[in-house]
């Protein structure tokens, strides 16, 4: 409908997997060569885990698009089969001829003797598993025994699977631990950062034959970022309602009334009958940190034995706020008060309590199992005097001193910029820790908090020496 309005040969953010739109930011282009590299290496199973709507879909028809015409794939959608039923399926789409009569020995027999024949050709066979965070433990179980075949000196099957957080969890259970043992990489899709959705939205117009100026300015990035939360799905519907509400207006560019519309459309926002005034950075200071101090309170005072993978949202404590602040919603308060640029950096001193718990962490985490997991409950910036102090505030609480030694602290870089993760104890496994987070009240589990392994946090934060870190981020802003 609006496409001849912008000069737009097809529409740039239709959310169907076509892999001419393959967005290479955000890491998929790096991703997209790991996974192409280990399957030309043979490495076995190799693992790949995003949010629901990170694009992980796309990365997958962009993987098929690019291997080797010497590669021969087989692509399961339908992760509800039984073990038995996998194997039909890998059958059928390696074209062989089977019946219902035979049993699940012949048909593992069958797909053996094709994987050999294809493999005396120089043919090599990838098996790509979607929604494999749905799949029955059994079924997961016989992917692994399938990763068995193989001649003296390589794998005759390559298995990549493509599934959302959970996954990691199943692949945590002690009835399938060999397969996890068998995963050779572990390849994660974070959400798009502010910058790189600017730059999706452009790679986007531009693949649809938009030649203009660009229709999405600082401030509409901006404001699509906080409500997408940087999913590139959400991405997609909000830009395409945008781009609707925009050419309705009969305008040439995205204004932030066009995206709040797209956004209420979609159902991210609520409005409650109209304008709500937000009140003075105090008051939204107080509610963040007493949420905070509330939550922890509530969560470590419940018989906490020691404290997987999701990105969280930043809770920036010290967002400079004006007095009163006239805005649609709540949620739009962080949208509308950012203009995309950032304040000066000024290397900030820690105080005790906070420079205790770095310290602390620091030793813990070179001692501890990095497979076991922690809760991580929030990501702050770190990088001035007001972040700190808020986070210092936090730490000081009453109610938190008793249980201060099992809350961990870790501070690096992250996409150029100084932040502090807040983690909770450890667990020998995903499943408990993840029925903990079930206990949390719902004032704290509004930011988020999720398990994760010790492992990929600690990798996450790429730095995690103090003055290596600030002298990173200072370069940085430099």
């Amino acid at each position: 409908m609006y496409l001849a309005h912008f000069k737009l040969q097809q529409p740039p953010f239709k959310n169907t997997p076509d892999s001419r739109f393959f967005f290479a930011g955000g890491e998929r282009g790096a991703i997209l060569e790991a996974l192409i590299y280990a399957i030309g290496q043979g490495e076995g199973i190799v693992k790949v885990v995003g949010e629901v709507g990170s694009g992980k879909t796309m990365l997958c028809r962009a993987l098929e698009s690019q291997l080797a015409d010497s590669v021969e794939i087989v692509y399961l959608a339908n992760p509800s089969l039984d073990p038995e039923n996998i194997l039909y399926a890998i059958a059928i789409e390696l074209k062989l001829s089977i019946s219902e009569v035979q049993n699940r020995f012949e048909v593992l027999q069958l797909i053996q003797r094709r994987l050999l024949e294809l493999h005396a050709v120089n043919q090599q066979v990838v098996v790509l598993v979607e929604e494999a965070q749905a799949m029955p433990l059994s079924t997961l179980e016989e992917i692994r025994l399938l990763s068995n075949l193989e001649t003296p000196q390589e794998k005759l099957l390559q298995i990549v699977l493509f599934g959302q957080p959970e996954l990691d969890v199943h692949l945590a259970d002690n009835l399938i631990r060999q397969l996890n043992e068998r995963i050779a990489h572990s390849l994660y899709l974070s959400p798009l950062s502010r910058q790189e959705i600017g730059e999706y939205l452009n790679h986007r117009l531009d693949k649809a034959g938009c030649r203009s100026a660009e229709l999405f300015d600082v401030n509409t990035v901006n404001m699509l970022s906080f409500y997408s939360k940087g999913a590139i799905r959400r991405i997609n519907f909000l830009a395409d309602k945008a781009l609707l509400a925009a050419y309705a207006d009969n305008a040439l560019k995205i204004s932030k009334n066009h995206l709040r519309r797209a956004a209420a459309d979609c159902g991210f926002i609520k409005t409650r009958g109209g304008r709500q005034w937000i009140g003075h950075q105090q008051v939204i200071t107080m509610l963040l940190v007493g949420g905070l101090v509330a939550g922890l309170s509530f969560f470590i005072g419940k018989n906490v034995e020691q404290y997987d993978e999701i990105t969280p949202a930043f809770v920036d404590l010290s967002k400079p706020t004006p007095s009163v602040v006239l805005v649609e919603s709540e949620q739009e308060q962080h949208a509308l008060l950012d203009d995309g640029h950032h304040q000066p950096l000024a290397k900030p001193d820690y105080h005790s309590l906070t420079q205790e718990r770095l310290d602390k962490t620091k030793a813990w985490m070179l001692e501890v199992d990095q497979n076991q997991y922690t809760i991580q409950l929030m990501t702050s910036y770190a990088e001035n005097e007001a972040q700190v102090s808020e986070l210092e505030h936090v730490l000081q609480q009453a109610e938190l001193q008793s249980s201060l030694g099992q809350i961990w602290l870790y501070q690096g870089v992250k996409r150029g910029k100084l932040v502090f993760v807040v983690s909770f104890s450890q667990f020998s496994n995903a499943s408990r820790a993840r029925a903990k987070i079930e206990d949390l009240p719902s004032r704290f589990r509004h930011h988020k908090p999720f398990v994760r392994t010790i492992g990929s946090l600690r990798n996450e934060i790429s730095i995690t020496d103090v003055s290596q870190a600030k002298a990173k981020v200072t370069a940085n802003h430099v």
